[in-house]
This record gives structure tokens, sequence and C-alpha cells, in this order.
């Protein structure tokens, strides 16, 4: 018995009639037969031995991955938006679209399929459709570092560290922490463990003021207070909060998908920055207590990370989207942190964030843009630089000390006009390139972050959601993590350019 056609709301479309070009398509397909099958067999082979020169590279920490909310200034701005269907598409799209680990069969028949389906549809000679997306995605990566970034990037081992103990004390001193940005760092830990709900999570909206004028995503917020938690040493085996970092981390994973995404359910705008965010998080916290339970899920947000990376290099809002330096910079930072645990992450995908930043770079990498049709903005050049570091850039390279200088001069520390957002990145540029640059950004710092810390109740520790376009937008929380981050730079992260202090 045949089925019965399918009916759209009691109308039975029309059969649909045959098109005269698709039956001289399929009377050519039957006239040459075995030319076609020639041909498929020929292609198979050209590609096979493709595979085989990539799997070499993989061998090398090279893999296979296929893969506006911006002002006009370039910053990062939120707003809100409705959810939408399109992030649980684009998660089950990749929790199908995963080649087996052992295998790269089906990603040969998808290229030798759709190589003979352009075939038909194009005038063209079947040659010139052989080279896929997946292809010249390999092809970019191993040619993104040939302009401006080193060969071989460092695994940063130990990045942690120096969060605890004789090491912290150490650091805090020879870097110029001192007893006030101590003491600001303890009230702020204080006002974010008051804020935790009982299940483990935070909230961006409440029970505080000044909360966030987006839509709710306790995911990122959670992950947000985990990262201030875990950089001043607090972990759920051993520190001050054991009980509550471990409800956290608990709650934390419990919203990682099967595939492990861990941003399903956000506002389209914070998916991915909130998969990135909660990975980072979640690798911190196995860097730091070498937790068996944790590697797991660490693992799989490691790898819908490399699943999404987009074709450009970077990530911004869907999976295997369009790029920004903003959300990169998130996803990068989780992945150097993963690979400092010996979690795998091929080097491969990483030359390939460096090629995004070559698309973003201005005056020959001292500053970057938030997209390639922007200029730079003093956010984003803090952010590239970072990036820069991370990928393997040398101390010596002139364009860090250019364009750390020029964000001296043009964006210097000034707590009179918060951007937390910026402070966060361009504190950890200026720490890492150390000496001179250093003191002029850590010497206000000190000073004047720690005074912008709110001294009386109910909202005492936190930091006030004013100054900069982005803070009331994203509220008292984000801003009290993201000043927390800046005053735990002296230990938070193992200096990059000191090899008598960083293990590498």
């Amino acid at each position: 018995m045949k089925p019965s056609p399918t009916v759209y709301y009691g109308y039975m479309p029309p059969k649909p009639k045959r098109a005269p070009r698709r039956d001289a398509i399929l009377k050519f397909v039957r006239a040459r037969a075995a030319w076609l099958m020639s041909t498929a067999v020929h292609v198979v082979l050209l590609l096979s031995l493709a595979l085989i020169v990539v799997s070499g590279d993989a061998g090398n920490g090279i893999h296979l991955f296929s893969s506006d909310d911006a002002g006009d200034d370039g910053e990062l701005q939120l707003v809100p938006v409705d959810l939408t269907q399109s992030r649980e598409n684009a998660a089950e799209d990749l929790a199908v679209a995963e080649p087996p680990a052992d295998s790269q069969l089906p990603l040969l028949q998808n290229l030798v399929t759709t190589s003979i389906s352009n075939a038909f549809e194009s005038s063209a000679p079947m040659e010139s459709n052989v080279p896929s997306i997946a292809e010249q995605t390999v092809r970019d990566a191993e040619n993104a570092d040939t302009r401006k970034s080193a060969v071989g990037i460092p695994m940063h081992k130990g990045m942690t560290s120096g969060r605890s103990g004789a090491g912290r004390a150490m650091l805090l001193k020879k870097y110029g922490g001192n007893e006030q940005t101590e003491a600001a760092v303890r009230k702020g830990i204080e006002w974010l463990m008051k804020q935790q709900s009982t299940d483990g999570s935070w909230s961006f909206s409440g029970p505080y003021t000044g909360g966030a004028r987006f839509g709710e995503n306790q995911a990122a917020a959670t992950s947000m207070a985990l990262l201030a938690i875990l950089g001043a040493g607090h972990t759920h085996k051993s520190g001050d909060y054991r009980k509550q970092v471990e409800n956290a981390l608990k709650w934390l994973v419990n919203q990682q998908e099967k595939n492990g995404d861990l941003g399903l359910g956000t506002p389209r705008h914070h998916a991915q920055y909130t998969h990135a965010q909660a990975t980072l998080a979640l690798c911190e916290a196995y860097a730091m207590t070498d937790d068996s339970w944790l590697r797991p899920y660490c693992e799989k947000g490691v790898q819908f990370a490399l699943r999404s990376q987009g074709l450009e290099g970077g990530w911004r809002y869907e999976p295997h989207g369009d790029s920004d330096t903003s959300v990169t910079g998130w996803f990068l930072v989780a992945l150097i942190s993963a690979r400092s645990t010996e979690i795998e992450v091929p080097e491969v995908n990483l030359r390939r964030v460096s090629g995004w930043l070559n698309r973003v770079d201005r005056d020959d990498g001292a500053t970057y843009a938030y997209t390639e049709s922007m200029k730079s903005t003093p956010s984003m050049t803090a952010e590239g630089l970072l990036c820069r570091m991370y990928l393997g850039w040398d101390r010596s390279r002139p364009a860090l000390e250019i364009g750390a200088n020029r964000l001296l001069k043009s964006a210097p520390f000034n707590g009179y006009e918060p951007d937390y957002y910026y402070w966060y990145y361009a504190t950890q540029v200026m720490h890492h390139i150390g000496g001179k640059i250093w003191d002029k950004w850590n010497n206000p710092m000190r000073e004047q972050l720690p005074r912008l810390q709110i001294s009386q109740e109910p909202e005492l520790g936190s930091w006030p959601p004013e100054g900069a376009r982005f803070n009331r937008t994203a509220g008292r929380l984000y801003c009290t993590c993201m000043a927390l981050y800046c005053l735990e730079v002296y230990y938070r992260h193992m200096p990059i350019y000191d090899l008598s202090l960083a293990e590498r």
C-alpha cells in the first residue's frame, strides 16, 4: 500500500511535475553510467590521497574539523532578544555531523557526494568542484600563521598554579599587589557568595540591585562567578567555600547537553559567550584540583567548541557562523586552559584563530578591530594582543609593546570612567608584558579599582554597574566579576613570559 501523501492543514499540494532539465540529466546519466562511475572512482582516489596527507599531519596535532550586537564603535553590547530555535538546530547538527574519531570515511563520502552533485549543477568541469569547504578549512589553517604567528604554540602548563599558598604570596609581592587589593578581593568574593541560589547557581538580574537589562542567563552568571571564586584560590577541594563551589560546578555540568553544548537555552547573542565561559570555568576547576570527575565535561565542552569554530577561524553567535574578536577571545582562553591540562586541543584550530586575528589586526598587529570592516578599539586591541600572546608571539615582537603603549596613551586606567570589559583584557596584557608598562597600568589600578567598590550594605563588596555603556546593560554581578579578575591578576594566571616562574 502506498503511503498517504502529506497534507498541510487540510491542503494536499499537487504532485510536482518532473522538470524537463531533470529528464535530460537522467538520460545523460543513464547513457554515460560507466564514465560517471569511473570519474567518481578517480575522485575518491584523489580525495583519499588528500586525506592521507591530512592524517599524516594529525600525528603532529593537526585534525580535520569542519566546522549585530556591536555598537558603532565596535564595543560589545548585549541586547534583549527572544529565544530562538537556531541554537537548538545548530546543536542537533553538531551532534549528528561529528565524524567518528576512528574513521574519516563519512567525511570522504560527503566530499565525494558533494563533488558529484556540484558537477551536475554546474557547466564547469568536475575537477573545478573537487576542493570542498573542509579541505579549504585545513588549507587556511595550515597557512594562517605564515604572516604573523609563531611556529609552535606553547602549552602554558600550570596556568593556575599560583592561586594559593606561598606561590600566591610571592606573585602578589613581585607584581605589585598589596593588602588593599587583597581586601577588595575578599569582600568581592563574600558579596558573590551571598548572591548564590540554593541550587548552586547565580543570576544576572538579582536578588541584588542593579541587575542586568537583558534576558536572564544563569549559566553565564554562574560561570563568571565561578571564575572569580576560583581565581581567588577557592575550589571544591580547598579554600573557604568548598561546598558552595561544589554545588555551583554540579549545577553547571547539569546544564550541558549530550553534544557538549553549555549555552543551549540562553538568548541567541549570549549562547556562544556562555559556552566559552562555562568551558573555561570547568577547565580551571579541573586544572586546580585534578579531580577526574570533571574531565569528561571539560572534554565535551572543548569538542563542542572545536566543532563550532567558524570558517573564518573564530567564533561569534552561532556554531559554524561568522567571527568577531570578542567571542573569539573567550573561546581561545578556554581552549588554552583546557590544553594546559593536557586535554586535546589540535594546534590546527589554534592556528586558525591566528588566521582570524590576521583579518582584524591593524598597524601590523599593534591594534585590533571587532570585525573585519570596523576600526580598531581599545577593548578589541587588548583582547587581540592577549590572544597573540597565548598563541605564541614572543615578548620581543614590536607590535606587543607598540600596542600596549598606545593603550596606555589613548585609554589609560581611569577609575572615573569604568569600563570593566576593557580593563579585564588590558590588565592581563600589561601584566604579561611587565616592566614599566605594567607599572604604569598597575599603579592607578590598584588604588582606584578598590575605591570603586561599594563600602556599605546592602551591596557591600560589589562594584556598581555605572560607567561605560555596557556596564549598565550587563549589571552588578558582571561588573563585580570583571573587577575581581583584574585584582586577582597578580596570581590568577602564571606570567606568560617569565620563564623562571611559569612552567610551559
